[in-house]
């Protein structure tokens, strides 16, 4: 019997795909070209003087006041505006000293470029331990162009840098059986933003399934209460309106039935277009673990907003916590496989990472990092946005639109366009073409009539960009 039971154990280590032990460096080595990729197409992007959003300038502000030792007044969302009044993100204050020494917005992308980079180590590792090394190789290299991640990274600096990794490492654990150290990951989820206490409330369920109810209730409760909390009084306490502005605000909140709802959660089109590709960056073969559910709180909220930033895959940062969540999926749901009874299904594990790869190259096309290999990204910034800067004084207020925010904001005081008070600020620069357009042959008018009895002049015009200057009160 003993012999039998030999030859079967022999057999199977035969036929199992040789697993080599995982490197120390490996997946140290493609997290550290990911960091490459990233932050150079940061950092060109804001070179080149085309930041896509203001949320950079928000948060480097934000930043610069914590850095400082003050609260994190956002002067762009409104003289005087606690940024906490707005989302609850008190995890960045974390880049507060090193942007004390590098005091410039380059320091809030350089730092997203190495929160998501690290996230490329537990997926890769975790790959390689339980798939084999070819499948870890594939698997991180994959993760580290996922459209997700590059869609992020494009649209400069956001809060959610820091859920990458913190869910990258807690899934990680679950996969491992490693309870204590998955909640000790999570947990800090909640200081990200109020939302991803339900996330952290799932991950809790998925420990409750595991049979460790104690430890997994627990996250369950903390969890939503800490979104309830957040949402319903923090928030509301620093918020000028006493209010959580986004509550309410869905595409359904018109709707007379539940039918309706649900209908308006797939569609319009781009909604089913970015769960197209969350299933295509997987294969499907994340289906197959229960891990995916963990998405479900995210996927909700955004699917039932009215805002169509939310929903298409394209642009902006939300698809980026639900990369790790994805990956980590199908390497669970690649484990799975091949423990199944099935020979076929046994056998579509090895195809597991091939399915991500070449996902990944195609996505890779389409989406932004594939202009690091184009000449025009690396061209000097334009001489009109370099000269406009050069007009405006150090340590001046001044009023923007889109255009030159993000280079104006770590040596000036910023405001949105007729946000600094009655009296106005310093300067005015305005990008003509960016956002909200200004009429270009009347820029004087058009500032006066921001502010009703000041005077401007007009000191700087090149198009796109045109610098208005505050004249002085008359002495007499």
């Amino acid at each position: 019997m003993s012999l039998q039971v030999a030859a079967a154990s022999a057999a199977a280590e035969l036929d199992a795909p040789r697993r080599i032990p995982p490197s120390r460096y490996a997946p140290w080595i493609i997290a550290a070209a990911s960091f490459a990729a990233y932050a150079t197409y940061s950092i060109r992007q804001y070179e080149r003087l085309v930041n896509p959003s203001w949320d950079l300038s928000i948060f480097t502000q934000v930043v610069a006041n914590y850095a400082h030792l003050r609260a994190p007044i956002a002067n762009l969302k409104g003289p005087g505006f606690n940024i906490l009044g707005d989302h609850f993100s008190p995890i960045v204050a974390l880049l507060a000293p090193i942007y004390r020494v590098f005091p410039t917005p380059l320091t809030l992308e350089v730092s997203q470029a190495a929160l998501f980079a690290v996230a490329v180590v537990p997926i890769t590792r975790l790959a390689w331990r339980r798939l084999g090394w070819q499948a870890g190789l594939a698997l991180g290299v994959a993760y580290s162009v996922a459209w997700g991640i590059q869609t992020a990274v494009a649209a400069d600096f956001h809060e959610i840098a820091f859920a990458v990794p913190l869910l990258a490492f807690a899934l990680e654990a679950l996969v491992d059986e490693r309870w204590v150290r998955a909640a000790a990951w999570a947990i800090p989820l909640v200081l990200v933003k109020e939302d991803l206490g339900l996330t952290l409330a799932a991950i809790g369920l998925y420990l409750v399934l595991h049979r460790q109810r104690p430890l997994g209730w627990s996250l369950v409760v903390g969890g939503v209460a800490a979104t309830a909390i957040t949402m319903a009084v923090i928030i509301p306490a620093f918020n000028p309106a006493h209010s959580y502005a986004y509550l309410g605000a869905g595409i359904s909140g018109g709707q007379s039935s539940i039918t309706d709802s649900v209908r308006n959660l797939l569609w319009p089109a781009p909604k089913l277009y970015t769960l197209l590709l969350l299933v295509a960056a997987s294969g499907i073969i994340s289906l197959r673990s229960p891990l995916v559910l963990i998405c479900v709180p995210t996927l909700l909220w955004r699917f039932e907003s009215g805002n169509p930033f939310y929903w298409e895959p394209r642009h902006h940062h939300y698809n980026a916590i639900l990369m790790p969540i994805i990956f980590v999926a199908l390497i669970d749901g690649a484990i799975r496989l091949g423990r199944s009874s099935k020979s076929w299904l046994r056998a579509s594990e090895r195809y597991a990472p091939v399915v991500a790869v070449v996902a990944a190259i195609v996505c890779f096309t389409q989406f932004p990092l594939h202009t690091l290999f184009r000449g025009s990204t690396y061209r000097a910034a334009p001489r009109a946005g370099l000269a406009a800067l050069a007009v405006v004084p150090n340590g001046s207020s001044v009023e923007v639109n889109d255009g030159l925010v993000a280079q104006l904001v770590a040596h000036h005081t910023v405001y949105w366009r007729g946000d600094s008070g009655r009296s106005g600020a310093d300067y005015m620069v305005i990008d003509v073409y960016a956002g909200y357009p200004i009429p270009v042959t009347k820029p004087v008018k058009y500032a006066e009539s921001l502010h009703p009895g000041e005077t401007y002049r007009l000191i700087f015009r090149r198009l796109p960009y045109v610098v208005l200057e505050r004249a002085s009160p008359d002495p007499t």
